[in-house]
């Protein structure tokens, strides 16, 4: 009985592990203005994720790392606000794998 309870522990251990995969990556603030919020969302919903940042704030040139739910696929968008809650956006940007984003005021966006 208690092999047969260890095995179905380990099987939802692994569901679970499939269900919510955990993504981070190191983002740069080259957008020129301090980043109050930070939201990733996939590209095709109409709302934002929660806000990333949870009060933090970044600073122009500063980097950091974010830890978010990347379960919904590898294609995703991303928006930030400014201390005025204006929005910079970029679209379609291919996560999956990658460790570094620079987020440049123009839209563009430099992932490696």
């Amino acid at each position: 009985m208690k092999k047969i309870t260890l095995l179905f522990t380990i099987m939802f251990v692994m569901a679970l592990t499939g269900i919510a995969y955990a993504g981070s990556f190191t983002i740069t603030n080259n957008t020129g203005s301090d980043i109050h919020e930070l939201h990733v969302s996939p590209t095709h919903t109409d709302h934002w994720g929660s806000d990333l940042l949870d009060g933090h704030v970044f600073k122009t040139g500063e980097s950091g790392t974010i830890n978010w739910d990347s379960e919904g696929g590898s294609i995703w968008d991303i928006q930030v606000k400014d201390s005025q809650e204006n929005p910079l956006s970029w679209s379609e940007l291919n996560l999956s794998g990658i460790k570094t984003i620079t987020l440049n005021s123009d839209h563009r966006a430099i992932l490696n």
